[in-house]
């Protein structure tokens, strides 16, 4: 550093310096900012006489280059400029020293050319240093002559230094902070995502465009409300304990997604980001959100999550319908996935009733319905939508005003309050099976794309009611062979023992003469007659005479089925229906369809079940049990009995108008006491036969044997006459029949024949029970028993000894 003194200096401030600093300080005591800087160059410039005074600072920290700030010049505050450190005594005062020539500055820095045109001889400048000792400026004094004093001007400089140090420093923070502010308030402006800021209450202190844009409100509209009033009511009670935590300071911040309700009405969804502002201390001063708009997330979100679903449901009815047959549980399977994914809240499913000429509703899915639409309803083909939607084999679409269209009395869906919908045709290899109904209790209409998906949707349906449909007729068909094979197996095992029927009397010719009248008809027939006459044999040859011969003849022995179980066995049953109905079955009317049911003991059947069996005599249709579908049949009936009807009909343990709609055509067919001319064919063809089967040929039936056999009544009839025959085969080794007569009819005892004759049928009848009970020491059932010996039932005989006044007491 250079210091120069020369002489006096005209008009100079020769005060002494503690004075001249007290000036300066009283000039700048009040002043701050701007006016500070101005305010001490200008008291520099008159305290230390120099015709130039500059505060400059640095136009960025580390440059080379300076910026003034405050300049004082020729008397007066002048422009401001800027100019490079290189080259110039400045350079050395950033350097943080101070730098003082008391003349011949421009010698000793020839390249400046500001100190050569201001034709500065004098020079002295200090750097202005913030807090951290970094340089930001610099205060220089510039003087056109020497200067008289350079380590005054050297003291006052580094004086107010300081102080101007430290106001530069807070400028800056001040421009820092107002470019900061307007900053800020640029990105609040124009920021895409809404900002907010409200107090701790929640009502607004400020919205930017975008959040005013956002919820159609303006600012001042904002003003009056708090965030409760613009959150979707749904949602306000959400994050309470959330924002509790916030408030109470836990959370600094914290971030959800909620829905708000625009001014206009519309829901829109937002991504809350929400952070509070301190007041100095510890308190959220206000609180500030940041607001973005994910309405249209949310919608791609729950189209994808939708599409999804979708093809979830399209895959798992793929497996479904792979793996079930049964197109009722299908449709249980698939229902209520199909109703919540396409949120509807009826499912149905209507096949064609052909016969009953309308819609049947299948299937049905409807969890809030009242009940007044059920399953297996019935809808006509005309006026509902189903049947239009079958009849056209197209797509209907349906909102309210549409299905307002419709009558209620046909239609019980619009009585449930089922509003819009859709009735899709299901239609595989241009085969039209049905409809599949989604319905909505609100009045929206499905989109087009819900109804693409649900085409998808129905096509898989159809594959599977086609499958089902397949299926179910080779099941049915599967099950009647089954049973006709159960049944002819049924008929093997018991030997219906007649392979033909055997006889010329009149009275028989006279039966088989009715057989051939009734037999090319459909009408139904009541053959009555004693047991063992042979009435199942005159029903085959009905049914072998008719035009259903090619078609199941189907035998039921009502009397030989439990009670309980008969319904079950005419009629059928489905899974369930009672306790061990473990599978579904076909019962004897379905099998027979198109043949022949025959009803044998029909005397036999409940009173309470007679209604039923009247109806498929009259309307051809049924339920089965545990069903709610009717099964129409085509079915010829034959019933026979051995009890007199007419009589049941009075005691009232028959139902009048079944016995008058069966005995339409009856036929009689005689004991065997009554066509004795029958007796000896009958003894031939079952000679034969046992012979035959056990291989003891009968060479002789002697005519004494054909005579006895002739003159005894048998009451078992036919039946018991096999019995006797096949028992003398079995005793007759030597080629010759040997019968064992009971002795009421033996040949070799005439009185007893002849005491026989003087009796009545109902004594030799009662005789001759007595006789085998006491043989069987009154054992009635078994194969030892009374009854099997006499060729009878065990009912039957239980009837004929209650007729006769037999009880064991007689022995």
């Amino acid at each position: 550093m250079q210091t120069l003194i020369t002489g006096g200096i005209p008009n100079m401030d020769r005060s002494p310096p503690e004075d001249r600093v007290l000036n300066i300080a009283k000039g700048i005591s009040s002043a701050t900012g701007e006016s500070f800087f101005r305010s001490l160059v200008e008291h520099l410039a008159a305290s230390l006489d120099a015709h130039r005074v500059f505060i400059g600072e640095l136009v960025e920290a580390g440059s080379e280059r300076v910026r003034t700030i405050a300049v004082w010049a020729d008397g007066k505050i002048v422009d401001n400029f800027e100019y490079d450190l290189a080259h110039t005594p400045c350079r050395h005062v950033i350097g943080k020293s101070l730098c003082s020539y008391a003349s011949g500055v421009q010698q000793s820095f020839p390249q400046d050319r500001f100190l050569a045109e201001m034709k500065v001889e004098g020079y002295v400048g200090t750097p202005l240093l913030d807090s951290g000792g970094r340089a930001l400026g610099l205060i220089v004094v510039l003087f056109d002559h020497p200067i008289e004093s350079p380590k005054l001007a050297e003291s006052i400089l580094q004086i107010f230094a300081v102080r101007a140090g430290a106001e530069l420093e807070r400028r800056r923070a001040e421009m820092a902070l107002r470019h900061s502010e307007e900053r800020w308030r640029q990105v609040f402006e124009n920021s895409a995502i809404g900002i907010a800021l409200s107090n701790v209450d929640g009502r607004f202190l400020a919205a930017n465009a975008a959040f005013q844009r956002m919820l159609g409100y303006t600012g001042e509209e904002l003003l009056a409300l708090s965030w409760p009033d613009i959150t979707h009511e749904e949602d306000r009670g959400n994050n309470l304990a959330l924002y509790q935590e916030f408030l109470s300071g836990k959370l600094q911040q914290f971030k959800i997604e909620k829905r708000y309700r625009r001014k206009d009405g519309r829901v829109l969804w937002v991504s809350n980001t929400i952070s509070r502002v301190l007041d100095g201390g510890y308190c959220p001063g206000f609180v500030m959100a940041l607001v973005e708009d994910v309405t249209e997330r949310k919608r791609l979100q729950q189209q994808l999550q939708e599409e999804h679903e979708r093809l979830r449901l399209l895959l798992n009815l793929t497996n479904e319908v792979l793996s079930h047959l049964d197109l009722r549980q299908l449709c249980q399977a698939v229902s209520s996935s199909v109703r919540r994914v396409m949120q509807c809240d009826f499912v149905g499913l209507t096949l064609p009733d052909l016969e009953a000429g309308g819609m049947r509703l299948y299937t049905l899915d409807f969890p809030d319905g009242k009940g007044t639409v059920r399953a297996g309803a019935l809808f006509p083909m005309e006026g509902t939508p189903s049947g239009l939607t079958f009849r056209t084999g197209r797509l209907q679409v349906f909102d309210a005003q549409r299905m307002a269209q419709f009558d209620r009395g046909i239609n019980p869906g619009l009585a449930e309050g089922l509003k819009s919908g859709c009735f899709f045709p299901l239609i595989h290899c241009d085969r039209l099976l049905g409809t599949l109904n989604l319905l909505r209790l609100a009045d929206s209409v499905f989109s087009d794309g819900e109804i693409d998906f649900l085409e998808k949707i129905a096509g898989q349906v159809a594959i599977a009611v086609d499958n089902a449909l397949n299926y179910r007729e080779v099941s049915e068909a599967k099950e009647r062979l089954a049973e006709e094979k159960r049944c002819l197996e049924d008929e093997i095992r018991i030997e219906h023992d007649f392979g033909e029927i055997i006889g010329e009397s009149p009275a028989l010719a006279c039966a088989l003469k009715q057989v051939e009248i009734v037999a090319t008809t459909d009408a139904t027939v009541l053959i009555s007659g004693e047991t063992g006459t042979g009435k199942e044999l005159i029903a085959r040859a009905i049914h072998d005479l008719s035009a259903r011969s090619a078609h199941p003849f189907v035998k039921v022995n009502c009397a030989a089925i439990p009670r309980d179980l008969l319904e079950s066995e005419l009629f059928g049953h489905e899974k369930g229906a009672f306790t061990g109905a473990i599978a579904r079955r076909i019962g004897r009317f379905e099998l027979a369809h198109e043949g022949t049911l025959f009803l044998d003991e029909i005397g036999e059947i409940p009173l309470d079940l007679q209604p039923k069996l009247l109806r498929v005599l009259q309307e051809q249709e049924f339920e089965r049990l545990g069903s709610a579908r009717t099964v129409k049949t085509n079915v010829r009936l034959v019933v026979a009995t051995n009890r007199n009807l007419a009589r049941m009909v009075k005691e009232q343990t028959f139902r009048d108008d079944l016995y008058y709609r069966l005995n339409v055509f009856p036929i009689t067919v005689p004991p065997l006491r009554e066509r004795p001319q029958d007796i000896a064919p009958l003894v031939r063809h079952f000679v034969e036969k046992f012979a035959r089967r056990i291989n003891r040929p009968i060479t002789h039936i002697p005519n004494e044997v054909i005579e006895a056999l002739k003159r005894y009544q048998w009451p078992g009839n036919v039946r018991e006459l096999q019995n006797v025959i096949e028992r003398a085969v079995i005793l007759s080794p030597n080629g010759v029949l040997r019968v064992p007569l009971p002795d009421s009819v033996s040949v070799h005892k005439e009185s007893s024949t002849m005491r026989g004759a003087s009796r009545t049928l109902e004594d030799v009848e009662r005789e001759h029970i007595l006789q085998v009970l006491r043989e069987t020491d009154w054992v009635i059932g078994g194969p030892k028993g009374a009854a099997e010996r006499l060729g009878l039932k065990r009912s039957t005989l239980r009837s004929r000894m209650e007729k006769l006044g037999i009880s064991r007491d007689m022995s």
